[in-house]
């Protein structure tokens, strides 16, 4: 398993798998028991829409560690990842301060995770050096090349969109509405974890494409796309949808799909 017969690797790694399948399930599955644990969060339909896409989130992080449960390590994972709970943890205690909450489970356990991924990182002998690819990506299929290059613009754009006017997807989404708790979830979304992306795609950039990053991103763009049309769908008649927003998913949804096909056969 993770292709290592060292078993504070396989613990690690498993502990994380585990955290995440627990939240990713409760978050996609099983709203009302996550709002009765965190009583500070709003049971209302904005937090549940952003709750909700944490949770296809964090079921795709567990598909990068399913993935390297059967193929072994990849220290484009670990790239992704520190970034990522970094933020969160930046983020908790942000939502910590904001209401009074006490949110220390979440905090308790993305601080662990943190320091299991630093750990593991460690003993796979992972060092703070990138060899450098003999091309961009690590591939000559242009097409591939070309779109990374777009997602990677997408990826800065939906940040300074952000920035430019924070509560624009609330206001304009169907059934979401401005609130200080949305705007915080938004946060998260759209600023935190697309920097986490940005550091993957620029290792991705230096030391060429990993398996295990394009698996991620192929299967929370499967989700996602099932989710676009389902929110379409399920708009009220005669209200308009965030079609900016479906749109600006769509795309990236396409390229995580074309590049992953058109890859596959490198991982």
């Amino acid at each position: 398993m993770f292709n290592t017969q060292d078993n504070v690797i396989r613990i690690g790694m498993f502990l994380i798998g585990l955290m995440l399948l627990m939240y990713g399930g409760m978050m996609t599955f099983n709203l009302e028991f996550f709002f009765s644990r965190y009583p500070t969060i709003n049971a209302d339909q904005t937090n549940s829409f952003f709750i909700t896409w944490t949770g296809i989130n964090t079921l795709a992080f567990l598909a990068g560690v399913y993935y390297m449960g059967y193929k072994g390590l990849q220290q484009g994972f670990f790239v992704f990842m520190i970034p990522l709970i970094i933020g969160n943890i930046i983020w908790i205690y942000m939502a910590m301060s904001a209401s009074g909450g006490d949110n220390y489970t979440g905090m308790i356990s993305q601080i662990a995770a943190l320091i299991i991924l630093l750990v593991v990182r460690q003993r796979a002998g992972y060092k703070f050096s990138y060899p450098k690819a003999a091309t961009a990506w690590g591939t000559d299929d242009k097409t591939s090349a070309n779109l990374l290059y777009l997602g990677a613009l997408l990826t800065v754009i939906g940040i300074v969109m952000y920035f430019v006017d924070p509560s624009a997807v609330l206001r304009d989404t169907a059934g979401l509405e401005v609130t200080a708790q949305g705007q915080h979830y938004a946060l998260g979304i759209f600023v935190l974890t697309p920097i986490a992306i940005l550091f993957a795609l620029a290792y991705q950039w230096r030391c060429g494409v990993q398996g295990v990053l394009l698996s991620m991103g192929a299967f929370w763009s499967a989700i996602m796309i099932a989710m676009i049309f389902n929110n379409l769908a399920a708009t009220a008649p005669g209200t308009e949808p965030n079609m900016l927003l479906a749109g600006f998913l769509m795309v990236n949804c396409i390229i995580n799909l074309t590049v992953f096909f058109r890859l596959q056969d490198k991982f």
